[in-house]
């Protein structure tokens, strides 16, 4: 068969992020019965479910970024957190890619826990006053943070 294309890793973990800040049903187009142990790691992430599953049910929106660069994605939650998806559209080089708390709502100035839902660890450097950078996002790739006023 050809013409059939793959996702690599990276752009399967972008998918299920995108798939949490959209509220979407999850559909999973693989034999779960024989998943990779990285593929089960990927659709039990707890915490990103719990995006996708926050009680608010409001869809993701993108904050600022075009097609083929750097973008910046949130999606509001029920308890006044947020989850952010920094996301590198580009085909080309990692990007470091920064955020205002403002940019979501938060006041300026405002100090803010930062969570990693894939390293399913505290972001390093957190709390954060007025802002952070996600560094080397690789092309396709993300990181996705759950932010919380302090």
């Amino acid at each position: 068969m050809t013409g059939i294309v793959s996702m690599s890793n990276l752009e399967s973990e972008t998918e299920f992020a995108f798939w949490a800040l959209f509220g979407g049903p999850l559909i999973v187009a693989t034999d779960i019965r024989n998943m990779s142990i990285w593929k089960k790691s990927v659709l039990l992430n707890s915490e990103i479910i719990a995006i996708n599953q926050d009680e608010l049910v409001l869809p993701g929106r993108r904050i600022r970024g075009v097609a083929g660069g750097p973008q910046l994605w949130s999606k509001t939650l029920a308890n006044g957190d947020q989850a952010v998806i920094f996301y590198n559209a580009g085909d080309i080089g990692a990007e470091d890619i920064s955020i205002t708390w403002d940019e979501i709502g938060f006041p300026i100035g405002s100090t803010v826990n930062a969570r990693d839902l894939w390293a399913h660890s505290t972001v390093p450097g957190s709390p954060f006053t007025s802002g952070a950078t996600a560094k080397g996002i690789l092309p396709h790739g993300n990181a996705m943070w759950r932010v919380s006023k302090v």
